[in-house]
């Protein structure tokens, strides 16, 4: 059987601390560029370190897989994640016009 990577499907991975979920993120690969599509932390788990901990780990995800560039989209009015990921090295590029939904 051959090992195949394939570009742009997400990968899931959930974080568990003592059998009990945390947090997790979904990232995927496309176009030589490793993709943090979200990282999330359960409200009650926040403020522990555990986004750190999960950025990290999608780092040294990236580079054992020879993915040395990183992207992300964030919405800009989510200012505690802007924040977050700029503290991490990221910087914008690019912006989007994105509309957050209507209810019917």
């Amino acid at each position: 059987m051959q090992n195949k990577r394939v570009e742009g499907i997400s990968k899931i991975y959930l974080f568990f601390i003592d059998g009990r979920l945390e947090g997790g993120c979904t990232i995927f690969e496309k176009d030589g560029f490793g993709y943090v599509e979200t990282i999330f932390v359960l409200p009650q788990k926040r403020g522990k370190g555990l986004s750190k901990n999960i950025i990290k780990y999608i780092f040294d995800y990236f580079l054992s897989n020879g993915l040395n560039k990183t992207k992300l989209e964030v919405w800009e009015l989510n200012k505690r994640a802007v924040g977050f990921y700029k503290s991490f090295g990221y910087n914008e590029v690019e912006k989007s016009l994105m509309f957050p939904g209507i209810t019917l």
